[in-house]
C-alpha cells in the first residue's frame, strides 16, 4: 500500500519542489573518474548510484522513497540494457524486473530514449521505498542502487547517460509528508572504444599498407 501511495504521489505531484541545491544523484563505476567511464562495445559494467539529500533536516523532513529513470541518446539506445539491479537504503524496489532496455520516449529529452521493462510494460522506475518510518533518512549521501549494464555492439563514440526530469518520469525523492522533491538532472559520460581485436586488425592492416608501399618503392628504384 505504501509503495502504491508513493507512486501515486509521484504521478500527481506536478508542483513538486526542489529539496536543496546540493541534492543530486551521482554515478560511479569505481574505476577511475567517478562521473565517466570508458568501455569496449561489448563490455558489461556496474554503476553505483548515490543520492545526496540536503535541506530536509532544517525543514523537519525525512525521505522515504525515490523514483528515477535513466535515458541515453538514440544512437546508443538499441545497444545497451540494464541486466541487474541491487537496492540499498530504499530497499523495497518499485519495479525490480530486468532486463530494462532503452526503448521509450516517455519523459525523455529530445533525441534520447528512457528505460522501459518490455516483459511487463512497466515504466522502468529504478527507485524504491523503505520499509517504514524507522528507516526514513535525512540529510546525507546514500548508496541507492547498483545497476549492471550490458553493451551489445555499441557504436564507438561518446554518450551521456542522464536521469530524466520530464513528466511523467520526473525523477524525485518522496518525503514523510508524501510530497515529491525534484532531483536535478545527473549525467554520466560513457565512451565506447573499439574492441582490442579491432585495434589489432587495424594495426596489422596499417603495417601491411606500409609494407606494400615500401615494396613498390623498391620496385621503382
Amino acid at each position: 500500500m505504501k509503495k502504491l501511495l508513493f507512486a501515486a504521489v509521484c504521478l500527481i505531484s506536478l508542483s513538486t519542489v526542489a529539496f536543496g541545491q546540493t541534492g543530486a544523484i551521482t554515478f560511479n563505476d569505481n574505476n577511475g573518474t567517478p562521473d565517466s567511464g570508458t568501455y569496449n562495445s561489448t563490455d558489461t559494467f556496474t554503476l553505483d548510484v548515490n543520492l545526496t539529500i540536503s535541506g530536509f533536516n532544517a525543514a523537519g523532513l525525512t525521505a522515504n522513497g525515490l523514483s528515477y529513470w535513466l535515458q541515453v541518446p538514440q544512437a546508443l539506445a538499441g545497444f545497451v540494457t540494464i541486466t541487474a539491479n541491487s537496492y540499498f537504503t530504499f530497499i523495497d524496489p518499485t519495479q525490480p524486473a530486468v532486463p530494462k532496455n532503452f526503448s521509450s520516449t516517455s519523459g525523455a529529452d529530445p533525441g534520447f530514449m528512457s528505460d522501459f521493462i518490455p516483459s511487463n510494460g512497466e515504466s522502468g522506475d529504478l527507485g524504491g521505498t523503505d520499509n517504514g518510518p524507522n528507516e526514513d533518512v535525512g540529510d546525507g549521501t546514500y548508496h541507492i542502487t547498483s545497476l549492471t549494464f550490458a553493451l551489445n555492439g555499441a557504436p564507438v563514440g561518446s554518450y551521456s547517460l542522464l536521469t530524466t526530469m520530464l513528466n511523467p518520469r520526473a525523477s524525485e525523492v518522496g518525503d514523510n509528508n508524501f510530497v515529491g522533491h525534484n532531483i536535478p538532472e545527473a549525467a554520466y559520460g560513457i565512451t565506447i572504444v573499439p574492441e582490442p581485436s579491432t585495434w589489432a586488425l587495424a594495426i596489422l592492416g596499417g603495417l601491411g599498407m606500409i609494407g606494400l608501399a615500401v615494396r613498390r618503392r623498391k620496385q621503382l628504384v
